[in-house]
């Protein structure tokens, strides 16, 4: 839902395949899916009558989204991440002085100024 190009379902397929490779992937078209979900909702009602029944071609259901947010507001994330990774890099390349406090900087920037304290 933050990208603003979505993956295909091919693209999705891969990865899953990629990440789990023991799985087997069956495709079900909506003909054969929707009678299968009835089936499952009626054996359910059956088997659990106190408990909801989940329909699985809702689950299963294509869902359409709307990425013209994210694509209008990505570039300006995206400037506003480098300009912040370019001021961090600036300020943490200012070598301190000898004796210098290092107690109004961030822990890393203190870490790092420890860092380059000890190596020269």
């Amino acid at each position: 839902l933050f990208q603003p190009n979505l993956p295909t379902k091919r693209e999705l397929l891969v990865h899953l395949k990629r990440t789990n490779p023991n799985l087997s992937i069956i495709w079900l078209l909506p003909p054969v899916l929707i009678p299968l979900s009835w089936f499952a909702l009626g054996l359910q009602k059956l088997l659990r009558p106190g408990r909801p029944a989940l329909n699985l071609a809702q689950m299963f259901a294509r869902l359409s989204y709307d990425t013209s947010g994210i694509s209008l507001l990505a570039p300006k994330v995206r400037s506003d991440l480098s300009a912040a990774a370019l001021r961090a890099r600036e300020s943490a390349a200012v070598p301190l002085a000898a004796g210098e406090s290092t107690a109004g900087y961030s822990p890393a920037v203190r870490q790092m100024a420890r860092t380059s304290m000890s190596s020269s």
